[in-house]
């Protein structure tokens, strides 16, 4: 009997102490067996500080003078351009709108840096890469432990470089155009399973749009972009965020790196770079090395030409903006305008081509400066063939215009009914994109071409020897006048009558008087911008029809 209490009490002993021992090692480890569901740091990226535009007027230089209305040009190789800075309040600017919103999108990486915190050191844990919208990407740890995270993103796909001294009191990461993107949080691991945490990142730089507009060169394609400009690189402190130094960077761009900033159209191409934000950058340049423009001689594709400018080593444009020291989370958008370099004769500037309206539709809609219409008037190319201005039975009413008007002939059997309305007294070269760089020519100005030597003629046109840009991937700096006839109406409500014999281009001076070059009659009447010129039901005399027969025009620059 007293061998078996001896032994109840010797099991009793034994069992107390496993069941001490085994309450001890829980206490004493923080670690969930992974069959009770484990630990983990569960992140969620719940918002990105938004990019807002800068508005201070005083960060750049303005491209337009103070109450001038022509756009300020500048002539380069082959090529002219306006340049537009952030600040002005200009028709003339484009901006990025789609990249300003404060998104995260799936599948975009970020990098978790981890360590352990016991009163003030922090050990390091390891680095980990994340995936947005990913919610099986979680981090194993250690329960009632407190843990400081750091995260780092490019925001987008591209997984972020790894941090090379983690170990370091003083981590360091690298800012080179880049979105980066960065927060930093401090979480106790207090619930088995998933630790849900919400990253807010916040910018540590500054973007800068450059958008290239080729419009203003009746251009259908803009591509084969080459330019470099120049941002601020940097290095940060993981654990602070806070920028350690800085350094000039040139970055590339080229080809795919634009994109349309519409994707119905291929003439407008923008790319954005990085800066680090609220660091000195002084002067933004954007020099341009190559691109090139394909114009077409319709509305269609049938009959191209393609231009090439640079060769994508040497500079053949910059500009100078005086962006000062970029905001953090700001993004300043420039747009440069690319313009047809005009063949200069006697001082006078004349288009390469004749303008022509594409809008050409029953509605005969005067135009309206704004995006929308910026399209609407284009110079047809250099040496275009005279007979693309006949398309089976029809002639391209889109290129010839009554005095006055801005509208261009359409179709009959629109024409008698239209043309007995009044000119809306707008002159179309006016609205050649940029607005305001062309102009109908006046009378003396379309002189210089009676007193210019070396003028050739041919059965389809004259040509008249003039000087433009070096380097210039067109033609030639001689200036083609095509022979295009002219639409007379000899009644009111009879159709237009093309007549092939007679060949004239308006001017605007208020002169009944005709002056002939060569073979090519230039006619003058009246003054550009009277609305008052309705079509009579019978014509009382010479002056009121003359004003009524479509004439092609040969715009000149302001």
């Amino acid at each position: 009997m007293v061998r078996l209490k001896n032994m109840q009490y010797f099991l009793f002993v034994a069992l107390a102490g496993l069941i001490m021992i085994s309450c001890e090692k829980k206490s004493s480890s923080n670690v969930v067996d992974e069959e009770d569901g484990g630990v983990k740091l569960q992140f969620v990226v719940s918002s990105v500080e938004e990019f807002a535009v800068e508005e201070a007027k005083t960060a750049s230089v303005s491209r337009k003078a103070s109450g001038v209305t022509t756009p300020q040009i500048e002539s380069f190789e082959g090529f002219d351009a306006v340049a537009v800075s952030y600040d002005e309040d200009s028709d003339l600017k484009y901006e990025i709108a789609d990249k300003r919103a404060a998104t995260f999108n799936a599948g975009n990486k970020y990098r978790v840096v981890l360590y352990e915190v016991s009163g003030t050191n922090e050990t390091y844990v390891g680095q980990y890469v994340l995936t947005s919208g990913d919610n099986t990407s979680t981090i194993p740890v250690n329960y009632n432990r407190t843990y400081k995270w750091y995260a780092i993103s490019y925001n987008s796909s591209e997984v972020p470089a790894e941090v090379a001294d983690p170990t370091s009191p003083s981590p360091t990461f690298n800012f080179a155009n880049r979105d980066v993107l960065y927060a930093s949080g401090q979480v106790t691991t207090s619930v088995l399973g998933n630790n849900p945490l919400g990253i807010k990142f916040r910018r540590l730089g500054s973007r800068i749009d450059v958008v290239f507009n080729a419009v203003g060169m009746s251009a259908w394609v803009l591509d084969q972009i080459n330019v470099d400009l120049n941002v601020k690189q940097g290095v940060f402190n993981l654990k602070t965020g806070a920028l350690v130094s800085s350094s000039n960077l040139t970055v590339n761009k080229a080809n795919t790196d634009f994109t349309y900033v519409d994707a119905s159209f291929q003439d407008i191409a923008a790319v954005s770079v990085y800066t680090v934000g609220n660091e000195s950058l002084g002067t933004f340049t954007p020099s341009l090395k190559k691109f090139r423009v394909v114009q077409h001689n319709s509305l269609t594709t049938s009959d191209s030409d393609a231009y090439i400018f640079g060769n994508g080593s040497s500079v053949i444009g910059s500009w100078n903006f005086s962006i000062g020291t970029p905001v953090k989370a700001k993004y300043y958008p420039f747009t440069i305008n690319l313009v047809q370099a005009p063949i200069t004769i006697g001082g006078v500037r004349f288009a390469r081509g004749n303008i022509y309206d594409t809008d050409n539709a029953s509605s005969q809609a005067s135009p309206v400066r704004n995006a929308a219409n910026m399209r609407r008037y284009k110079l047809r190319k250099q040496n275009a063939n005279v007979n693309n201005y006949w398309i089976g039975a029809n002639y391209h009413y889109t290129d010839y215009f009554r005095f006055g008007d801005s509208r261009a002939g359409s179709a009959p059997p629109l024409l008698g009914s239209f043309f007995n309305t009044a000119a809306d007294g707008l002159d179309p070269c006016n609205f050649l994109y940029p607005y305001d760089t062309w102009k109908t020519p006046t009378r003396n100005e379309l002189a210089v071409l009676s007193s210019a030597s070396g003028k050739t003629f041919t059965s389809n046109y004259m040509e008249v020897p003039g000087t433009g840009p070096a380097n210039s991937p067109y033609p030639s700096n001689n200036l083609r006048l095509e022979k295009k006839g002219i639409f007379e109406n000899l009644l009111a409500s009879s159709p237009y009558i093309w007549n092939s014999g007679t060949h004239r281009y308006w001017s605007t001076t208020n002169e009944g008087v005709w002056i002939i070059i060569g073979n090519i009659d230039w006619y003058y009447y009246a003054e550009m911008g009277s609305n008052s010129y309705n079509v009579p039901a019978a014509y009382g005399g010479l002056g009121q029809w003359a004003q009524h027969n479509h004439y092609p025009i040969r715009c000149v620059r302001k």
